[in-house]
């Protein structure tokens, strides 16, 4: 039976499940991993700073040089509902290089999150680094977005 289009849910699983189509993607795990934490031994790094009441609701910044640098803010992969920031912060280095503070957050994860309560922790992380972010050596004003899917970054 058709549940979306043409798919059935085994298909429509299918195409939500990008591990079923990458069969070495624990290998890219395990590199992420390693390279994370050697980010986190070779650079300065504020962990779990919360922003809201939520468990969940906490960030990772990796500040810039100079202060009022870009800032770069990171919502992870994870179709909602997998993993945490501290997997990549691989990611740091490669913009630290170009004096860019770098945030990664995390968010209640789905299933006991709704998109509403995931999008609205996002949203009030965003609030906080408005307010804060100059403490770590960013600008309020030069912020970007990026969210990735794991299956975009392997």
């Amino acid at each position: 039976m058709a549940i979306y289009k043409s798919y059935n849910q085994e298909q429509l699983d299918s195409q939500y499940n990008n591990r079923l189509h990458v069969p070495d993607y624990a290998a890219y795990f395990e590199r992420w991993e390693s390279l994370s934490r050697k980010a986190e031994k070779e650079h300065t790094v504020f962990k779990d700073i919360s922003f809201g009441k939520h468990l969940n609701e906490c960030l990772d910044i990796f500040p810039a040089a100079t202060p009022f640098s870009k800032t770069l803010v990171f919502i992870h992969g994870g179709y909602w509902h997998l993993l945490d920031k501290a997997m990549f912060h691989f990611l740091a280095p490669a913009f630290l290089k170009y004096n860019v503070t770098t945030v990664l957050i995390n968010y209640p994860l789905a299933p006991n999150a709704s998109m509403d309560m995931i999008v609205s922790s996002c949203r009030n992380a965003m609030y906080w680094l408005h307010n804060n972010i100059t403490l770590y050596n960013g600008d309020p004003s030069q912020r970007t977005v990026a969210k990735a899917n794991v299956g975009q970054i392997i």
